[in-house]
């Protein structure tokens, strides 16, 4: 059998052919445990043992400076499980299907249970297009319709050899490999570009935010002492309705904001709900400061304040909140508490309740802060606003070539016809 995938590189014409995974291929697993024991799990050493959870899996690496060690003896009692640069490990147990190849080797290494290593004999497939083959949609496919177990899923070698594929030749595999592993590289730079925004906001976050009786150490306005106030002194407690999800609605009237929505992307998640004209409705300013009422323990270190960017959506239930000063900024508040983690945990620990933990105005009406002028209040709201752009513009592109990267796979590597 031959077929063709729907996009190819220009130059390309013939048919790609298929195959097994078992056709030529080196598979070997460590046989139960072998009386390998916690004990010889050492943390140094000559001779890398690698094990699932080294896996890196938004690179398909395996990350050696996660790995335990074993002794030379315990390297030398199976050489079938010796593992070689550029050799492919996937999960069989457990967790099924995680795969990664091993690079960058500077010692000798084993495997560990529940995986295989893969090594091509055959001289005509390329490790990287077999690498991203096991990455894509395909073999994810071939999992779930083969994997074993109710508790503990697996994945015996004897399924795992019959894993049908197709492949063009050696010259097009690399092809393929190459353009897949450039958008991973520029994935990774995006992602590090996105890492390294977050670590910044939150150093000149330490740095602009005081903690109580102390002054910024780093100035947006060089103007005046910030001084203390309680969270009562800032604005107008007010208290919401009981709107929930069994009002929700596609033919609603109102917009409306519930307490698991403070948790989204600058808690602007908008939902419609019916028509209330039995009970009063709280509609929001802009500017006002939400707290969710209750929440799960879980989400206990979540609970934070939320600026509302809009005017006139309607608060949900579980919810209070204080309505600011015309001189004070509720986003400004919002970033504060955020970002000052000692206050966080404050209000967490003023939280009741076991399964579903509570929250309320009186607990925490007396917490303190510390409070610049309006002038400074702005410059600071300006100055987080353009970094979670930057954040968020960063975090969108990424999710693009990620949809970018899987309709590739989708359409480069195809399934074999039954």
């Amino acid at each position: 059998m031959s077929s063709t995938p729907i996009i190819r590189f220009r130059g390309y014409t013939d048919a790609w052919k298929q195959r097994k995974l078992g056709d030529k291929m080196y598979i070997k697993a460590r046989i139960g445990w072998q009386a390998l024991t916690k004990k010889e799990y050492l943390d140094s050493g000559d001779y890398y043992l690698i094990t699932g959870t080294d896996i890196d899996e938004s690179s398909h690496s395996v990350d050696l400076s996660r790995c335990f060690y074993v002794s030379k003896e315990r390297y030398e009692m199976d050489d079938k499980i010796q593992v070689h640069e550029g050799d492919i490990i996937v999960t069989k147990d457990g967790t099924i299907g995680k795969v990664a190849m091993v690079t960058g080797l500077n010692k000798p290494a084993t495997l560990n249970s529940h995986l295989f290593v893969l090594r091509d004999m055959s001289g005509n497939l390329d490790n990287r297009f077999l690498l991203h083959l096991l990455s894509s949609n395909i073999f994810d496919d071939f999992i779930e319709s083969t994997k074993t177990g109710s508790t503990l899923t697996g994945m015996p070698q004897k399924t795992f050899v019959e894993f049908s594929f197709l492949a063009p030749s050696l010259e097009e595999q690399k092809k393929i490999s190459h353009y897949i592993d450039n958008l991973n590289d520029l994935i990774v730079f995006h992602q590090s570009k996105h890492a390294k925004l977050l670590n910044y906001k939150s150093a000149i976050a330490d740095k602009i935010f005081p903690s109580i009786e102390q002054q910024p150490t780093l100035r947006t306005v060089n103007k005046g002492s910030w001084r203390k106030v309680s969270l009562s002194e800032i604005g107008d407690y007010f208290n919401t309705d009981s709107l929930g999800y069994a009002d929700l609605a596609e033919d609603g009237k109102y917009k409306c904001l519930l307490y698991g929505d403070l948790y989204t992307k600058y808690n602007e998640k908008i939902i419609n709900v019916k028509s209330r004209t039995n009970k009063p409705v709280t509609k929001l300013v802009k500017g006002d400061i939400l707290f969710p009422a209750s929440t799960t323990v879980d989400a206990i270190s979540l609970i934070a304040p939320s600026s509302v960017c809009e005017d006139g959506i309607y608060a949900g239930g579980d919810l209070f909140g204080i309505r600011p000063k015309t001189d004070i900024s509720g986003t400004f508040i919002s970033y504060y508490i955020n970002n000052k983690h000692s206050l966080k945990s404050s209000l967490s620990k003023n939280a009741q309740g076991l399964t579903i933990v509570h929250v309320h105005y009186d607990n925490i009406k007396d917490e303190k802060i510390m409070l610049p002028e309006y002038d400074e209040q702005i410059a600071i709201v300006s100055l987080f606003t353009a970094l979670d752009n930057l954040i968020e513009s960063e975090k969108s592109y990424i999710d693009k070539l990620k949809i970018i990267k899987q309709a590739f796979l989708s359409k480069m590597f195809v399934e074999v016809e039954a």
